[in-house]
């Protein structure tokens, strides 16, 4: 299998690239790569065509009589995402202690507070609701081992 050519995929070089207005008739190499700019960049498949330049339609077909390609885009679909994951466990391996607990809060119920909500500001009415709510959760289950 030859070897791709690298291109530039920032957002300034796509975003000056001219792009055919109207539906394409068909899936050219040109039209290949464009999808896979698009899902490198977190688009989703909607997305991508309309910045191929092709309809949904002509995408789904193009899947259906070539299977192979499969691998390929889900591999492009998820690359964002990982690439997202890996920032957030750097993050974890510098000790960053606000990623750990926004992480643990996102994937530990044992971390999500009792109220599922997320207080930012200090000082503000509902931390103090909250704060209270706290309390005497403590206070009844004092009482209740008592």
């Amino acid at each position: 299998m030859p070897a791709k050519p690298k291109v530039d995929i920032s957002p300034a070089k796509i975003m000056e690239e001219p792009i055919r207005r109207g539906p394409k008739n068909k899936i050219t190499p040109e039209v290949i790569e464009r999808l896979r700019q698009g899902f490198l960049i977190g688009a989703n498949r909607e997305q991508a065509c309309a910045f191929a330049g092709i309809s949904k339609q002509l995408f789904y077909t193009y899947i259906k009589t070539h299977p192979e390609i499969i691998d390929d885009i889900e591999r492009w679909e998820a690359s964002p995402i990982l690439k997202a994951k890996q920032i957030v466990i750097s993050e974890l391996d510098k000790k960053d202690s606000a990623t750990a607990k926004w992480y643990l809060e996102k994937r530990d119920p044992d971390f999500k507070n009792k109220l599922g909500l997320e207080v930012e500001q200090t000082g503000s009415k509902l931390q103090e609701v909250l704060e209270t709510y706290d309390q005497e959760s403590k206070t009844d289950e004092q009482t209740n081992i008592s």
